[in-house]
């Protein structure tokens, strides 16, 4: 590890220590406040001392680390830090696991949330699917120690799976961000290191070529790769006093020479030259420089010019790979040497340094900024899915603590109505959890279709009747002659309920959505139509992104994780399809997919 890439690990080491070091100290004064709450009839006598010794134990401990880790100067210092703090943590949140063992419905278990999450920032998957291995075991055994100490509880595998598999889940979508969050880090941190080991080449090889070199350096902060070039083919041509100077770079789809730079009359900046024509293109195919003491003698000439006499090219070569070339003509014949040529190629080399450099900075400057876009996601993907579950659960969790409160007394009514909104909250949350899911398979490829002959209208009915009141505001039109489809029944139902769902809840409670379907040449087309607010212009681009809500995740009108229209869009892909959206600001939106009545393959097969 060089000396610039063992300070930013130390850097990143220290940065997460410090911070891990201030969410403790809200641990333990959350646990100081929960310990507090403990005291009461049905509390054994032995948890609270016990829970003070754990709230302090994690004060002593998280005092020693945040001394340590000011001190620590080594990366290997720092690491060994990192894993006795991260058992401490890990020791902590299952002592209070258990601690809570005693409770019949206690929901301390939930506190393990936090180890997935630090295993990630800390090692990424691997520390993530540690603390699933870790996880499992501990709710196993607690779970038969439970049957032990609570009478008339049996052991409840379901339970273990439940609490394990929500683990899991969170547990793998932390290990996923983290994962793939280093690995833009890595790429980026090797960008830089690339350049620094360009600029201290640069830097040691000024000899003969100082003076190209510094006329070369003139054009680096011009800005793009084609402001770099002309600035540099202005200042050399000048320098040199040659009559036409150019620099050509190859278009790395075509092959083709574009002209990027030039000095002097006769050439056209984005001219294109034809791969393999005229010298510059005998000069590319050979690899080596071309010296033409007359241009009219030569048959593979192209005239750029009436009075051109003599031409010397060279390859810019960057890599051992040709990215372009320099050409150098005169109105005079003979004009040349091959000491000019030797000249020109050392130029060349300059040039291809500082293409180089061109091209890492632009591709650096695309990295940051893909960079900071994955840390607006990441930020934006923690707050809504943070508040998309919590929702759910605090609903779930106030009204089992009210049917559970002895004096609360409902009636049958009552208690159905709370076991209804129970029921909805569930149902919600494990809609958010697959919507997920099929968000991982769609981004590892791997989307399972079940192609069958299906009957569009019952389809359709079976997902309207997935939305409880939303379905009267639903109004289904369906083509009477629309004949059975080959398509995934299934993935067909998660398109058209995304469709109305997300129609539902953009517009008015009192505004219907319409719902149609026809037949439209050989493909079958839905379309889904609102009276809402409609989408602006600027967002209408971005609708069937990850993650996005229309007005931005903090103006956010409705619940969800911004996943559903990015569903759709992969899923219509995945059926050869299309969908499309037209959207008129204030009046309304209308969602059109278009899917093939018959897949290809299956009418190439019955042709």
């Amino acid at each position: 590890m060089g000396a610039a890439a063992r300070e930013r690990e130390i850097a990143r080491l220290r940065g997460i220590e410090r911070n891990l070091v201030w969410i403790r100290w809200l641990g333990v004064a959350f646990g100081l406040f929960q310990v507090w709450q403990l005291a009461g009839p049905g509390t054994p006598d032995y948890l609270v001392p016990i829970s003070y010794q754990t709230v302090a134990a994690l004060g002593v401990g998280n005092a020693i680390i945040a001394a340590l880790s000011v001190r620590a100067t080594t990366v290997e210092g720092l690491r060994r830090i990192g894993y006795a703090a991260f058992a401490l943590d890990v020791a902590m949140v299952f002592a209070n696991v258990w601690l809570g063992s005693y409770d019949r419905n206690s929901t301390s278990w939930t506190l393990a949330y936090v180890l997935p999450l630090e295993g990630a920032i800390r090692y990424q998957m691997r520390g993530a699917v540690w603390m699933i291995g870790v996880f499992s075991i501990s709710e196993t055994i607690r779970e038969i120690y439970r049957t032990n100490i609570i009478a008339g509880l049996g052991f409840e595998i379901s339970a273990v799976t439940y609490r394990v598999g929500l683990f899991a889940i969170i547990a793998l979508i932390a290990g996923i961000m983290a994962r793939n969050l280093q690995s833009e880090r890595s790429a980026a941190e090797s960008r830089a290191d690339e350049l620094d080991r360009m600029a201290r080449r640069e830097m040691a090889g000024k000899t003969e070529i100082q003076a190209f070199h510094d006329v070369v350096l003139a054009g680096i902060g011009s800005g793009t790769v084609e402001q770099t070039v002309a600035s540099i083919s202005s200042a050399m041509g000048k320098a040199f006093g040659w009559e036409a100077f150019a620099v050509g770079l190859i278009d790395e789809e075509t092959n083709d020479v574009r002209l990027t730079g030039s000095y002097g009359p006769g050439r056209v900046i984005d001219h294109v030259m034809p791969a393999g024509r005229g010298i510059v293109g005998r000069a590319i195919g050979t690899g080596e420089s071309q010296l033409v003491a007359n241009t009219r003698s030569d048959p593979d000439y192209v005239e750029w010019s009436d009075h051109v006499r003599s031409e010397m090219t060279t390859p810019i070569f960057v890599e051992n790979k040709i990215i372009g070339v320099v050409d150098v003509e005169s109105r005079r014949p003979s004009h040349f040497t091959p000491d000019d040529v030797e000249s020109l190629e050392r130029l060349a080399g300059q040039i291809g340094l500082v293409v180089s450099n061109a091209r890492l900075l632009a591709a650096q400057r695309a990295m940051v900024a893909r960079l900071q876009e994955l840390d607006t996601m990441k930020s934006d993907f923690v707050a809504v899915t943070s508040h998309e579950l919590r929702t759910p659960l605090t609903a779930v969790q106030g009204f089992i603590r009210t049917l559970r409160r002895p004096d609360v007394r409902l009636s049958p009514g009552e208690m159905e109505e709370f076991l209804a909104i129970v029921d909805r909250q569930v149902e919600r949350l494990s809609r958010l959890v697959e919507e997920l899911l099929l968000t991982a398979r769609i981004d590892a490829g791997t989307i399972d279709l079940q192609m069958d002959s299906v009957e569009v209208s019952e389809v359709l009915e079976e997902t309207l009747s997935e939305l409880g009141d939303g379905r009267t505001r639903v109004q289904l039109a369906i083509d009477p002659t629309l004949p059975r489809v080959v398509t995934d029944a299934q993935r067909l139902g998660q398109i058209a309920r995304n469709l109305i769902e997300n129609a539902l809840k953009f517009s008015p409670d009192d505004r219907p959505v319409r719902v149609t379907v026809v037949r439209n040449g050989s493909s079958l087309q839905l379309d889904v139509a609102d009276k809402g607010s409609g989408i602006a212009d600027d967002e209408v681009a971005q609708i069937f992104d990850r993650f996005h809500q229309v007005g931005g995740s903090l103006r956010r009108r409705g619940q969800g994780l911004g996943l559903g229209l990015y569903i759709v869009r992969n899923l219509v892909d995945a059926l050869n399809g299309t969908v499309a959206v037209r959207s008129t600001p204030g009046e309304g939106s209308v969602f059109s997919v278009s899917l093939p009545l018959v897949p290809a393959a299956a009418r190439s097969s019955t042709a």
